[in-house]
């Protein structure tokens, strides 16, 4: 948002870049997943002897992780999507505007530390809590929203293919985290995720 933290510390927030305004015709935007703490419940999650959501350990900010995740989707990310889309809208009236959910991000076992009960619940119901509000904030908006799980069904993390991320340790890239800190590449689209995602915004534009 205008005002906002600078990215990386060298650019301006992407709402003040100048591509928005009278002659925009179309804007896509994939936005929510940080604000839902995503890196924070992945990290969470893999701790060894912890099992998300019920276990004493699994809380975000000293709070139980099941009741604190619905709450931040509800209360923070879902108000900041309909601030966000708002502004977007002011600034290009006449653009189409288009935002992309997340899939699903886990389609088997092969992530250490992260067993099944723990990606059953980020599955089954964080990612359809975030989607929800998504919906409803698009909604508002008179955005599209598009719902990519259908695209990556079967082909998330240790899917066949995987087109996703699991926890990457090497092949880093520039400004990427160093180590031990796994790479930012870790559960985010590999290059063919990211042609789901085309897939999944194609289908959307009908």
């Amino acid at each position: 948002m205008s005002g906002g933290a600078w990215q990386w510390g060298n650019s301006l927030p992407q709402i003040d870049l100048g591509y928005l305004d009278q002659n925009t015709d179309i804007v896509t935007i994939a936005i929510g997943g940080n604000d839902a703490r995503f890196s924070d419940i992945i990290t969470r999650c893999l701790i060894p002897a912890i099992t998300c959501p019920g276990d004493p350990g699994a809380h975000l900010d000293g709070k139980p992780m099941d009741l604190e995740v619905p709450r931040i989707i509800d209360e923070e990310v879902k108000p900041g999507l309909q601030e966000t889309l708002a502004e977007i809208r002011t600034r290009a009236p006449k653009a189409q505007l288009v935002l992309m959910g997340y899939p699903p991000l886990i389609d088997g076992d092969c992530v250490p530390y992260l067993n099944q009960e723990e990606a059953a619940w980020m599955n089954d119901t964080v990612a359809p809590h975030l989607t929800a509000a998504m919906r409803e904030a698009a909604k508002a908006n008179d955005a599209i929203f598009v719902d990519p799980a259908k695209e990556f069904q079967g082909k998330a993390i240790c899917g066949d293919p995987e087109t996703i991320h699991g926890v990457v340790t090497s092949g880093r890239s520039e400004a990427d985290n160093s180590a031990p800190l796994p790479s930012m590449k870790s559960f985010h689209p590999k290059v063919s995720g990211a042609r789901l995602y085309a897939d999944a915004l194609e289908r959307g534009l009908g």
